[in-house]
């Protein structure tokens, strides 16, 4: 009888921890009272659900991009922002995610390392920012973590699949303390922290570290309304007004939009794959600067 009553509260201990759909397309989470609508709640599970975005910690609200200066119907999470792209709608981006890892730095009032001097053996090297990615044991680490997660956009490699989700590295591994005050080894990338925790079981030795919640900590975004969800598509994103009628030169967005995932200035002039430092990113039209000849969807791939 004492066995049967264990396995019974096990069993509801467990359903309690996941999350309750309160329909076919909404997930609501009890540990942060936010729940996840379409197409948040089916782009978080189908890419790595808990253990990669976290729990959502905003309702969705309009936002304008801090790139674009676009306002997009956004909503945060633990460890992410998502970010819904109403103009590609009926491709894998339409929903996009922020470059949080990018972002943090910054508000740290840190930049990318300097390059490493080359490849290490047995490790992945990033050109675009020369940087290597290794294990921190046999078959286990940030090298096997990278590779083994990604976006499930079909058309796309494994080694691209992982870029989506995570981006190039901007740092070398160093011994850091996060913010719950773990001293760990670290590494940063475009959109994540990888955490080493040596102590924990396998599959949790690597975390990622809560990008979403420490950015919106530190500026708590202006939110816009927006048109709640309906069976039609949301407005194409407009941009956000600004308090005076000129721009001054410092307030022109400078990364054009068709490269979400990397920082490249819209033409004039005109650029080609030589003149930029990045390879194998995602484009998305109108594509000014014809960076994807294959129409593939990524950008200089050789």
């Amino acid at each position: 009888m004492r066995r049967l009553i264990f396995l019974v509260c096990s069993l509801s201990l467990i359903v309690l921890l996941l999350p309750q759909a309160a329909n076919a397309h909404n997930l609501c989470f009890a540990q942060s009272a936010f729940c996840l609508d379409d197409p948040f709640s089916d782009y978080w599970e189908a890419n790595g659900g808990l253990a990669v975005f976290g729990y959502p910690i905003s309702a969705a609200a309009g936002e304008a991009n801090p790139d674009t200066g676009m306002v997009y119907q956004t909503q945060w999470l633990e460890r992410n922002r998502f970010e819904y792209h109403p103009e590609n709608v009926g491709t894998p981006y339409e929903v996009l995610l922020g470059l949080l890892g990018k972002e943090r730095l910054t508000q740290l009032g840190r930049t990318a390392n300097a390059r490493e001097a080359g490849p290490i053996p047995g490790c992945l090297w990033f050109e675009e920012t020369g940087h290597n990615v290794c294990d921190q044991a046999p078959n286990r680490g940030f090298k096997s973590y990278w590779q083994s997660h990604g976006l499930t956009i079909p058309g796309l490699d494994v080694y691209a699949r992982s870029l989506q989700l995570f981006g190039l590295p901007l740092t070398s591994v160093a011994t850091e303390t996060n913010a719950n005050g773990d001293t760990v080894q670290t590494q940063w990338f475009e959109r994540a922290r990888f955490e080493w925790h040596p102590n924990n079981p396998d599959e949790f030795k690597v975390l990622l570290g809560l990008l979403g919640s420490e950015v919106r900590s530190v500026a708590q975004p202006t939110t816009i309304p927006m048109p709640q969800p309906t069976g039609l598509p949301l407005p194409t994103a407009t941009a956000l007004p600004t308090t005076t009628p000129t721009l001054t030169p410092t307030s022109v967005p400078r990364c054009d939009p068709s490269y979400p995932d990397v920082c490249i200035a819209p033409p004039p002039p005109d650029l080609d794959c030589g003149d930029i430092p990045y390879r194998r990113f995602r484009v998305l039209a109108p594509d000014p600067h014809r960076f994807d000849r294959d129409k593939d969807g990524i950008g200089c791939e050789s």
